[in-house]
């Protein structure tokens, strides 16, 4: 589910710098220059592309798709952890309190979005991605109920106790 994250904030960054270059109204102070765009487009399009292989279970994608979300978030939330720190500083105007807690809410969201990168690719258990068989969602929701899992995975008669020797043993 964090691959999928990764995807989809990815896209709204691609989205929203394509709007900024393309954009008359926005103030052009702010805008970035061509390289930095895209330098960002190629962050983000490297997460997109290993997040996706990551789904599809390969396993040196999850390495790079770590790698790629921590610099894509990491860029982010040094960017709003500086502005947020200092606005009169990098925006030229100092900001509305409403304003400064998005940019808190930023730096929040930014730092979330780090640990759940961490969590997700370098936990213990990463069956999710490298395990055997099984359908994709199926360690990652309740939709499936839990005796139903075990049918699949072939552990129906097997009480907890043995199914951690069982584990234990491969």
């Amino acid at each position: 589910m964090v691959a999928i994250m990764n995807i989809a904030v990815a896209l709204i960054g691609i989205g929203t710098l394509a709007f900024v270059l393309t954009s008359s109204t926005f103030p052009p102070e702010l805008v970035p220059s061509k390289w930095n765009g895209a330098v960002s487009v190629l962050v983000a399009t490297t997460v997109i592309v290993s997040s996706v292989l990551a789904l599809l279970r390969i396993r040196r994608a999850r390495w790079i798709a770590l790698t790629a979300a921590l610099v894509f978030f990491g860029v982010l939330l040094v960017q709003s952890l500086l502005v947020a720190i200092d606005p009169q500083a990098v925006l030229g105007e100092i900001p509305s309190s409403i304003q400064l807690r998005k940019l808190w809410a930023a730096v929040t969201r930014n730092s979330l979005e780090i640990g759940l990168n961490l969590w997700a690719f370098l936990q213990r258990r990463r069956r999710f991605f490298v395990g055997e068989g099984g359908c994709l969602f199926d360690e990652m929701s309740n939709l499936v109920e839990p005796t139903e899992r075990l049918a699949m995975d072939g552990r129906a008669g097997l009480n907890s106790q043995e199914w951690r020797d069982a584990r234990r043993k491969k």
